[in-house]
C-alpha cells in the first residue's frame, strides 16, 4: 500500500485529490494538509509516507525551504512538486530543495497517479514541460567567440560573400588589413579557412 500526503492550498483540489487517492487500489491518502506547517501539526514520529504531493509556490520565499524541512524530517519519503510555475528557476529551486519530481497543476489524475507509482518506484516523475527546463539548464551553453567590432564586421562581410577586395572597400580599410585581420580571425577561432568562418557564423558560434 502506498501511503501518499498531499499538501494544497486549494480545498477543493486537495479534496479532490484525497478522494482520487483513496478510490485508487493499493494507494491511500493518510494526510491531507493545507500547508507544510498544517502538515507537522499532523504528523509525529510514527509517521510513515511514502510520497507526498507539495504545492509549490516558488514567488514565496519559504517554499524551497518548506521542501528542505521536510526532506530532513522525513528523508524516506519522496517529495513530487506539485505546481502551476514551470519556469526554470522554480524548478532548479524545487530539485535544490529534495524533490523528487514534479508536476503542473494541469497534469491529469492518471498522470498524477502514474507519477505517485513510478516515483514509489525509485524514478523520477516530471511534467514535459518541466523535462525540457532540465534539458535546457544543463545542456552545455554554446559559446560564441568574443569578436572585435571590425572583426565582426569583417566575418559578415565574409558571410555575404565579398572578396577580400569588397570588404576591404566596405570596411574603408586596406586589403592588407583584412589580411590581417583574416590571420588573427583564423587563429581566435581556430579554424583555416574562410568556408569554416561563414560556417560558424551561420551556427551561431562568431
Amino acid at each position: 500500500m502506498i501511503s501518499i500526503g498531499i499538501i494544497e492550498t486549494n480545498n477543493i483540489l486537495r479534496q479532490n485529490l484525497e478522494q482520487f487517492f483513496n478510490q485508487q487500489q493499493g494507494m491511500s491518502c493518510t494526510l491531507a494538509a493545507i500547508h507544510t506547517s498544517d502538515f507537522f501539526e499532523k504528523t509525529n514520529s510514527n509517521t510513515r509516507l511514502h510520497v507526498v504531493l507539495h504545492e509549490f509556490d516558488s514567488g514565496r520565499e519559504s517554499a524551497a525551504r518548506d521542501i528542505s524541512f521536510l526532506k530532513k524530517s522525513y528523508p524516506k519519503t519522496e517529495v513530487i512538486i506539485f505546481s502551476k510555475h514551470d519556469d526554470s528557476s522554480s524548478v532548479m529551486k524545487a530539485f535544490y530543495a529534495g524533490a523528487t519530481g514534479y508536476l503542473t497543476k494541469n497534469t491529469s489524475l492518471q498522470k498524477i497517479k502514474e507519477a505517485v507509482m513510478d516515483t514509489y518506484e525509485g524514478k523520477s516523475a516530471l511534467s514535459p514541460t518541466v523535462a525540457r527546463r532540465l534539458v535546457e539548464h544543463f545542456s552545455p551553453k554554446k559559446k560564441t567567440a568574443d569578436l572585435t567590432p571590425k572583426e565582426n564586421q569583417l566575418v559578415q562581410c565574409l558571410t555575404d560573400g565579398l572578396s577580400y577586395k569588397l570588404a576591404a572597400d566596405q570596411l574603408g580599410v586596406s586589403v592588407n588589413t583584412v589580411l590581417f585581420h583574416i590571420r588573427n580571425l583564423y587563429k581566435k577561432l581556430g579554424v583555416n579557412s574562410k568556408t569554416e568562418v561563414v560556417a560558424m557564423r551561420l551556427r551561431g558560434e562568431c
